[in-house]
């Protein structure tokens, strides 16, 4: 297990050394973990276990950065359903204005 945790510390490590400190929203880091779970899955899908193994040691990279950056916004139930809320208001403007352009043309 050690070696395994070394690998994702210093998976961690090189991402801040890529990006800086991520701080995003909960539902944007549940869109990168789940871009990054679909490529250890495409690796086993190819019967490719040593890639299957580098993405997740990224899957849980990613996983401890979105736990930290939700610990450091010290985000609640209410705030992270009223954030959810407004996203899904925006949302739902942009769609609606993707509508009107689309019966335009």
């Amino acid at each position: 297990m050690n070696g395994i945790l070394a690998n994702v510390q210093a998976e961690r490590e090189r991402q801040v050394k890529k990006w800086g400190r991520q701080d995003h929203h909960p539902s944007w880091w549940l869109t990168i973990l789940a871009e990054e779970f679909g490529k250890a899955a495409k690796a086993i899908i190819e019967g490719d276990f040593l890639q299957c193994h580098e993405e997740l040691v990224q899957v849980s990279a990613v996983a401890a950065s979105a736990a930290e950056s939700i610990e450091r916004h010290n985000w609640s139930r209410e705030a992270g359903l009223a954030s959810l809320q407004q996203e899904v208001k925006d949302l739902r403007e942009v769609l609606a204005g993707l509508a009107r352009n689309e019966r335009r043309h």
